[in-house]
């Protein structure tokens, strides 16, 4: 219990610090007290203080604790360049009407920055938790765009997110072909490249009877043909900047995914999996 609860903030800490304390951009979801600060800049985990500088967004909800972070690394980024440029991007939402309800969406969801390089040049860099059936994910990862083409031309850009995209799309779920095919479409790419596979998840959660919605609950039998098992989670690039490489799945925070396997667990803390990739800027002269 403590692992998942009272702990979870240290030990996801510990993943971030000892398995990818080496990356340099991390993008987090509904993270909690352990990133959680007003400025930016302050990380509580005093080693990933020091490897990391902590963007969030300035209508962050420390309360919440599901708040979209980016943590930078200080070896790469310079901290004194960063910019919230959140709520330009929130407010394409509206300029461009897209269909996106703002009751689908709170504050902390999305968090948008500028940030220079040491001589890699700039980049945009934007993390996003979508809603519960990824409605959202297509308008805002739209609004990214317009953001940048608006305001941002020549800057890389790169987003985390979970976009909550399912194996099947209907009118009510964002399907991940359906997603691939917007991205496309907008000249971006993702580390799955241009055929992610929907029965590839990044997530398998399902919940016993030990919590109040029942009928939510599923039995042990069919812990894993009912759970929740889906390609969730994206990084995404323009691909005229970058091209993406040994992406992998993590469910045990030692860089290694065990299939048909139910997470969170006592030793790996998230109900999604790690994905990380390495980015490679085609254009070797900027």
């Amino acid at each position: 219990g403590d692992a998942l609860v009272k702990n979870k903030d240290d030990l996801t800490s510990v993943i971030l610090d000892d398995t990818y304390g080496s990356a340099d951009v991390i993008f987090l979801q509904e993270a909690g007290d352990a990133f959680c600060s007003k400025k930016h800049g302050a990380v509580a985990h005093k080693r990933l203080a020091s490897k990391f500088v902590a963007l969030v967004p300035g209508n962050m909800e420390c309360k919440r604790e599901q708040n979209s972070i980016i943590l930078a690394s200080r070896k790469f980024f310079l901290e004194d360049t960063a910019v919230d440029i959140t709520e330009e991007v929130l407010a394409m939402v509206d300029t461009l009407h897209l269909k996106c309800s703002k009751k689908a969406y709170m504050h902390g969801d999305l968090v948008a920055y500028t940030i220079s390089t040491k001589n890699d040049g700039d980049f945009v860099l934007a993390s996003f938790h979508g809603d519960t059936n990824g409605l959202t994910s297509t308008p805002i990862v739209e609004a990214v765009h317009a953001a940048v083409m608006a305001g941002y031309p020549g800057y890389r850009v790169i987003v985390g997110l979970d976009a909550n995209t399912r194996r099947v799309h209907n009118e009510k779920s964002q399907g991940v072909c359906e997603f691939k095919d917007f991205l496309l479409g907008k000249g971006i790419s993702s580390c799955w490249g241009e055929n992610p596979d929907p029965v590839s998840p990044t997530t398998c959660s399902a919940r016993t009877y030990l919590q109040p919605q029942m009928n939510k609950a599923i039995s042990r039998q069919e812990r894993i043909s009912a759970s929740d098992r889906n390609l969730k989670d994206w990084i995404l690039f323009y691909s005229e900047q970058m091209q993406a490489s040994a992406t992998t799945k993590d469910n045990t925070g030692k860089k290694q995914f065990i299939d048909d396997m139910v997470f969170p667990t006592i030793t790996f803390p998230s109900d999604h999996a790690v994905v990380a990739t390495i980015l490679t800027v085609k254009d070797k002269d900027q």
